[in-house]
């Protein structure tokens, strides 16, 4: 085995090749996908509507709790599999990482069936536990079948990530 003797002019060609490494440029990409399943739930007034199901409503509701028409939470459910496949393509298995992740949401005014609305912040939470069904029911038609309030916290746990307020 050759011993390469360290001079300055091997660390001169080591911080070189150093600097063009850090120069490289940095590729982005963006994945836009919606909700693979959706629904809310609510306690209702006194908690009379904890176990309807509301994941066909085509929306999605938050409430504090005390408010007139009770508490309200919104699941949603995201197949990240074609992010993958395209973040894949792009960069190569296993050549990329994500640095940030953006949710996006649209306010429309409410009807009768929810709260008015307030100003206040609500939490997002990453939950670990996706395997809720979402239902069929909806504000005017609700249905005992998918997620409920009632069963929401069985969906729940102390591993889930909390994404910010």
């Amino acid at each position: 085995m050759k011993t390469i003797p360290h001079t300055r002019s091997n660390k001169a060609v080591a911080a070189s090749a150093l600097a063009l490494l850090l120069a490289l440029p940095v590729h982005a990409a963006t994945f836009t996908l919606n909700p693979s399943a959706d629904a809310f739930v609510t306690t209702g007034p006194s908690g009379t509507l904890s176990g309807n199901n509301y994941g066909g409503a085509g929306a999605l509701s938050v409430a504090a709790s005390g408010l007139p028409q009770g508490d309200f939470q919104s699941v949603m459910r995201f197949d990240l599999s074609g992010a993958l496949t395209s973040f894949d393509t792009q960069f190569g298995a296993g050549q990329w990482s994500v640095q940030s992740v953006t949710l996006s949401l649209t306010a429309a005014p409410g009807s009768s069936f929810f709260n008015a609305n307030a100003a206040g912040q609500f939490g997002v939470s990453w939950m670990q536990n996706d395997s809720w069904i979402e239902g069929t029911g909806k504000p005017t038609t609700p249905t005992t079948t998918g997620i409920t309030y009632s069963s929401l916290p069985s969906y729940t746990s102390t591993s889930d990530e909390s994404l910010g307020t």
